[in-house]
């Protein structure tokens, strides 16, 4: 079906994602510890040390060390957290998380495992693999489906010797939905076959993964397919 109204269908290999797409269109949301400065997580005063980078988008952990920074953000069904890692030593735990206090044994937040060579586990929640080899290695985790409510801080830690370390930068914490409003939308679909709707506005619809139903409505809205992502209908009203 199609209108007077614009339309435009991109096709992207598989070597460029949606979701980086999404960080593209979405560089506002991430994480400037220029801003929002990094402080020491919980009353722990540990001997490692941190440097951020001079664009405030990076920042290295050397030793044991946990640190946080304030987001103050609402985690939904819909939230996402984007970064990148990597460490070229590893410690005993690599990890990021969510947090609603700054207190360990505080309300309950979430912590995400990401490498390290401690078997037991016991501060973090899920385990999300990296693989990386000492190079930077980019993680995509919905938090909504682990974790929802109030996430006061980010919370980044390195546990380990003096020679180990843990590299994070690009850090987003965003929302996605798969309904649009009579404004510019971006919709970002699942692995699952689902329909987005656009509505108003100049809207991005990417479907991922799943034969997708793709409605942009009015408006000149594009279209982003990727290979692998499954049968893509869509429809222009």
């Amino acid at each position: 079906h199609s209108n007077d109204f614009n339309m435009t269908v991109v096709f992207e290999d598989a070597t460029f994602t949606a979701f980086e797409l999404e960080a593209f269109l979405r560089g506002d949301a991430t994480l400037d510890f220029n801003r929002s400065p990094l402080n020491r997580f919980s009353s722990a005063n540990l001997p490692g040390t941190f440097a951020v980078s001079d664009d405030g988008k990076a920042v290295s952990i050397d030793g044991d060390k946990w640190l946080q920074s304030v987001v103050n953000h609402q985690v939904t069904e819909h939230t996402y957290l984007r970064f990148e890692f990597k460490t070229d030593t590893l410690g005993d735990e690599h990890v990021i998380g969510l947090d609603p206090d700054h207190l360990f044994g505080g309300k309950e937040g979430v912590q995400f495992h990401l490498a390290g060579t401690d078997v037991d586990r016991s501060i973090t929640n899920f385990d999300y693999e990296y693989t990386g080899n000492g190079d930077w290695q980019t993680f995509m985790i919905k938090v909504g489906e682990h974790f929802t409510g109030d996430a006061r801080n980010v919370v980044l830690g390195n546990m380990g010797s003096e020679t180990t370390n843990s590299h994070f930068r690009n850090i987003q914490l965003f929302d996605v939905n798969t309904d649009g409003t009579d404004a510019s939308d971006l919709l970002i679909g699942t692995n699952n076959g689902e329909t987005l709707i656009g509505l108003d506005g100049n809207d991005t619809l990417i479907g991922r993964g799943g034969d997708d139903e793709l409605q942009g409505y009015d408006g000149d809205d594009t279209y982003i397919y990727n290979v692998g992502d499954g049968y893509d209908e869509i429809i222009e009203w």
